[in-house]
């Protein structure tokens, strides 16, 4: 309640001063669905919204491998986390998109991966192109990317695709007349 009251007296000056306002919050069920902590403003007054869980198909964490000792031993590590991004409201482009998210552990958001793994998904491809090489394993992807510096040049490819799907998606239509 306070902070819908709080939203209603700031929203003004937030637009007028051109600030982006970051709000956190979980979402908890109760016997009117789904609600939010922070009041009901908070989704009213919202221009973006997102929703974070962790990746329904690949599952949960991200993995290492190593072996040990003159057995060969293999051990395993929690490095990381998959998530998916689902855009629940937004007034600044469309809604009800998704996006998967790789966060590791001491380093963050691993746009790399992230990238060469969603450019591998939308060209069909079975390998990760590296620009000059191409890698089965997504690790020796990484490491060839980060080695050679083409971070950049990565960067660029996967928003290229976007457009190139955008475009072909699009639905043309002629203005609706409103009488």
């Amino acid at each position: 309640k306070e902070f819908s009251a709080g939203l209603r007296k700031t929203c003004r000056l937030i637009k007028k001063m051109n600030w982006i306002v970051a709000c956190t919050n979980q979402i908890r069920k109760g016997t009117a669905g789904e609600f939010t902590p922070g009041g009901f403003g908070m989704p009213f007054y919202s221009s973006l919204r997102l929703r974070i869980g962790f990746h329904p198909t690949l599952g949960k964490h991200i993995e290492k491998k190593a072996k040990i000792g003159s057995e060969n031993r293999e051990i395993k590590k929690i490095i990381g986390i998959k998530s998916q991004v689902q855009v629940v409201k937004s007034s600044v482009d469309e809604p009800y998109r998704t996006a998967d998210l790789y966060i590791v552990f001491n380093y963050g958001i691993d746009d790399i991966q992230a990238n060469l793994l969603y450019c591998k998904q939308m060209t069909g491809a079975t390998k990760f192109d590296c620009f000059d090489k191409q890698y089965v394993q997504t690790n020796r992807a990484i490491e060839y990317i980060e080695e050679k510096g083409y971070e950049d040049k990565l960067r660029e490819q996967p928003i290229q695709i976007w457009k190139d799907v955008q475009q072909k998606l699009h639905i043309q239509r002629k203005k609706k007349v409103r009488s």
